[in-house]
C-alpha cells in the first residue's frame, strides 16, 4: 500500500511519533469518507482532484465528529497532511 511507503518515508526522517499519528489520523479521516463517497474506489490513493474538492465540501458542511463543520484550523491542519501525502504519492 502506497500510504505505508508513506509512513516508512516519515520513519526514516526522523519524524516524531504523534507527527506520525497525526498523518495517520488525517489519512484515516479521508480514507473512511472515501470509502462512503464512493464505494468502488479500492485505494483513496487514486483520489483525483475532484475527490479531494468534494472532501473539503464534505469537511465544511459536515466535517467533525459530531456532524457539525469542521473548524478552518482542523481544515487547514488535515489538509496540509494531505498535500504532503499525495505530493509524496507522485
Amino acid at each position: 500500500m502506497m500510504f505505508e511507503k508513506f509512513l516508512n518515508h516519515l520513519q526514516q526522517l526522523g519524524k516524531a511519533d504523534k507527527t506520525i499519528q497525526n498523518y495517520v489520523a488525517s489519512w484515516n479521516a479521508f480514507e473512511k469518507w472515501m470509502r462512503v463517497a464512493d464505494p468502488l474506489v479500492t485505494d483513496a490513493c487514486y483520489a483525483t482532484q475532484k475527490d479531494i474538492s468534494d472532501y473539503k465540501r464534505y469537511m465544511l458542511k459536515s466535517g467533525c465528529l459530531n456532524g457539525s463543520p469542521a473548524k478552518p484550523s482542523t481544515m487547514q491542519f488535515r489538509f496540509v497532511q494531505l498535500n504532503a501525502i499525495f505530493r509524496f504519492f507522485c
